[in-house]
């Protein structure tokens, strides 16, 4: 999954701070774990997240934070991600998927 996230090119979106790892994450959490967050970091407590993404402890709190940042920056990261898969592949996607169940969209 970590390598998926990778060619995707979302650590270099979200950035390698510890900001961007916890973002990283949250969304990695959301496809493997789909549960609160903090179920998910029980989850992650279980497993080597912490050695495979580089984070130190976190809790619930600091997700919910990561999660307010990540509300802040949405527009520009969402624009990254674009541009990213328009350089990638030469031309605009012809469907676009968009979650609209939701204020943070693919990031929540």
């Amino acid at each position: 999954m970590k390598q998926v996230a990778e060619d995707l090119g979302l650590p270099q979106v979200l950035g390698r701070t510890r900001s961007g790892k916890l973002a990283l994450f949250l969304i990695l959490a959301r496809v493997a774990h789909r549960g609160s967050r903090l179920s998910a970091v029980r989850w992650a407590q279980q497993h080597a997240v912490s050695e495979v993404l580089g984070l130190s402890d976190f809790d619930e709190d600091d997700l919910y934070a990561t999660l307010d940042t990540l509300a802040q920056r949405q527009e520009r990261l969402e624009q990254r991600l674009y541009r990213r898969y328009v350089a990638r592949r030469g031309s605009p996607p012809l469907l676009f998927l968009y979650d609209v169940t939701s204020d943070l969209s693919i990031f929540d």
